[in-house]
């Protein structure tokens, strides 16, 4: 888990925060994505396949449409990784941006 530093602007921290919410939205709504993909995938398997495994060799299209279910938590888990990456750099460059400790403040 991202934790977000103190020593950051309001700013910064502000959008760390909105990062890592989207970041935990994304995954749950992946989470619900895969749970619907399941069950249309059961449903599409048992209705077009019946057991035929052949039937992909003949028809490849069919393994298209029984796994399209899948694509958007696919999307979703690559949002959600994105969103956390752009906090992790947020948080970064502002420690990298920070003076290092001991060193006395100049004003």
């Amino acid at each position: 888990m991202i934790t977000i530093p103190a020593a950051l602007t309001k700013e910064q921290q502000d959008s760390a925060k909105r990062y890592i919410l989207k970041n935990h939205i994304y995954k749950m709504m992946a989470y619900v994505f895969v749970f619907m993909g399941l069950l249309v995938f059961i449903i599409l398997y048992t209705k077009f396949v019946q057991g035929d495994v052949t039937r992909f060799l003949r028809e490849p299209f069919l393994l298209l449409m029984i796994f399209s279910p899948f694509i958007p938590t696919l999307i979703m888990l690559h949002l959600s990784q994105r969103a956390r990456l752009k906090a992790s750099q947020i948080i970064k460059q502002a420690q990298a941006d920070a003076p290092p400790k001991g060193t006395p403040k100049t004003s």
